[in-house]
């Protein structure tokens, strides 16, 4: 077979890989916002069983034979020159995936599916209860079955890297460790500058805003950003997260607060910044391994751009604020532009970002 006509095998077969993917994710997706309590065990076994038939599928022998066809090897992932740039991109990212999951045994792939999808479940009942012991073990077991995935993926200096290289490619532990020294040396006492200087009272504080105003605006804010409802939802979940469910099917949850309207505003607008990352993808690779997103550091870029940038900025609550006080008239009557522009402004510590 010629590298071209193995590549657009391999395509096919990594689209049957990525409906299985998404079949998966909405499962997950399920797990976080709709599913009764008493469903978590058969759950756990769904997401597992599908988990390994993704596994089995990406360490088929035909895709290692199709690789080989292609030209694409641990000297050369991207394949013959003679291929597309962009086919090329495919091998690599398809080789480097297949090289993983081939020094991971099926075995362990499900229990990490298993054990975290239960884990899950716990850790949500866990953190409304304010209950860490009943969490506990679940997070010991998981971090027992990362070790081993570390052992068997393999790294130079310190086991954390070969799970880091799931979420930043070719990223180290030692590499981020020297950018956060860095950003610590500057960071730190401006922010304590900051924080101990007199910020005045907050006038958000002390006031209630009824659940159903903040999902209002948050729709309202995330229509304005891009975020196509025809292409997802917006829903509730412990933690605010966005998932991929399809190539037109990215969806994005948040949590109300009607003590804290900044909690659900700015985590709105943060999943809707990943969520436009993942919509975003040209149709030349968003049925591919290339359609789902370069880095977990590439994904926050996005996020945080739309969270802090552009969310906190004043251009933007020239616009937004007047809709906000329109949704809470009472609540926000007495408060100018300028005082809520400060309010989402502040700095001072917190337990939690959002």
């Amino acid at each position: 077979m010629d590298p071209q006509s193995a590549v657009e095998r391999l395509k096919e077969l990594d689209r049957e890989i990525r409906v299985l993917a998404h079949a998966q994710s909405v499962l997950n997706w399920d797990q976080e916002t709709q599913m009764p309590e008493s469903a978590v065990e058969e759950r756990a076994e769904q997401i597992s069983a599908l988990e390994g038939i993704i596994h089995e599928r990406m360490i088929s022998s035909e895709i290692d034979e199709l690789l080989s066809e292609a030209g694409a090897g641990d000297e050369n992932p991207g394949g013959a020159n003679t291929l597309a740039s962009l086919d090329r991109a495919f091998l690599r990212q398809l080789h480097r995936q297949f090289k993983r999951h081939t020094k991971l045994p099926a075995r362990l792939v499900t229990d990490i599916a298993m054990t975290a999808s239960r884990a899950q479940s716990i850790w949500q009942s866990a953190r409304a209860n304010d209950d860490f012991d009943v969490f506990a073990p679940h997070l010991k077991r998981l971090v027992e079955l990362r070790i081993e995935s570390a052992e068997l993926l393999g790294y130079e200096e310190h086991p954390y890297d070969a799970l880091l290289d799931e979420f930043e490619p070719w990223a180290t532990t030692g590499f981020v460790t020297e950018v956060f020294d860095d950003l610590r040396d500057s960071l730190v006492p401006l922010v304590k500058e900051i924080a101990s200087t007199k910020q005045g009272k907050n006038p958000l504080d002390g006031r209630r805003f009824p659940r159903a105003g903040q999902e209002a605006f948050g729709r309202f804010v995330l229509d304005h950003m891009g975020y196509e409802f025809s292409r997802g939802r917006l829903d509730v979940s412990a933690h605010p997260f966005t998932d991929k469910l399809g190539r037109d099917d990215v969806r994005v949850t948040t949590r109300y607060n009607e003590e804290l309207l900044n909690s659900s505003i700015f985590g709105t607008i943060h999943e809707g910044g990943h969520a436009l990352y993942e919509l975003g993808f040209p149709k030349s690779i968003k049925d591919t391994i290339l359609g789902e997103g370069a880095s977990m550091g590439i994904h926050e870029s996005q996020s945080r751009l739309w969270e802090n940038f552009i969310g906190r900025s004043l251009p933007f609550w020239r616009y937004f604020y007047p809709h906000l006080q329109r949704q809470f008239p009472e609540e926000l009557a007495d408060v100018s532009l300028d005082e809520y522009y400060r309010a989402v402004n502040r700095v001072e510590p917190t337990f939690i970002r959002v």
